[in-house]
């Protein structure tokens, strides 16, 4: 997966409010928004590159709330292609459940609390992307902080906006479709 980076502050808030639907595992809720960007935020400090915040979702879903895989198709338009979403649910999620070192990695994340319970989150996030090799995009932790000052109603609503503007961003298809073929290839 190539890494881009963002030009400018509108290019990156676009790119993370339109990931924020991509999630599979829990949904992009009121009581989950900023939660979701928190992770993204210390990932973005941590990293140079932020994967999809779809990605990172499910992923802190996953591992940090320990919520469970279950089949989502039909539930919830993310704004993939059927397609995308069934390749990312299918290798990259499904993966969680089979690979070892991620279950290590959950029961690892169990011991710390607080931020440092979020800084270890993204040191697993940076780990996972440097053995597989995915990419994602350079942006400012501030433009996450930004957004994190929004209420999460309205941080819903113009996530809604942005898929609604570019129904199939090329580029969360194509992080998507590049994550599962990272995830099967290992």
């Amino acid at each position: 997966m190539r890494i881009v980076e963002l030009p400018d502050s509108a290019s990156a808030r676009r790119y993370l409010l339109s990931g924020l639907w991509l999630p599979r595992v829990a949904a992009p809720t009121v009581e989950r928004v900023h939660l979701f960007l928190d992770w993204a935020f210390e990932a973005a400090a941590t990293s140079e590159v932020l994967p999809p915040l779809g990605f990172i979702a499910d992923a802190g879903a996953l591992m940090l709330l320990d919520l469970p895989i279950a089949d989502r198709r039909g539930e919830r338009q993310s704004g993939l292609p059927d397609r995308v979403a069934r390749a990312y649910e299918d290798y990259v999620l499904a993966r969680y459940s089979s690979d070892a070192s991620l279950d290590r990695a959950r029961h690892a994340l169990r011991r710390y609390n607080g931020r440092d319970r979020l800084r270890a989150f993204a040191f697993v996030l940076e780990r996972m992307r440097e053995r597989l090799g995915f990419g994602g995009a350079v942006l400012s932790p501030a433009v996450i902080q930004s957004l994190r000052q929004l209420p999460a109603d309205e941080i819903l609503q113009r996530a809604g906006e942005a898929v609604d503007k570019s129904r199939q961003s090329l580029f969360a298809v194509e992080s998507c479709m590049s994550l599962a073929t990272v995830f099967t290839e290992c």
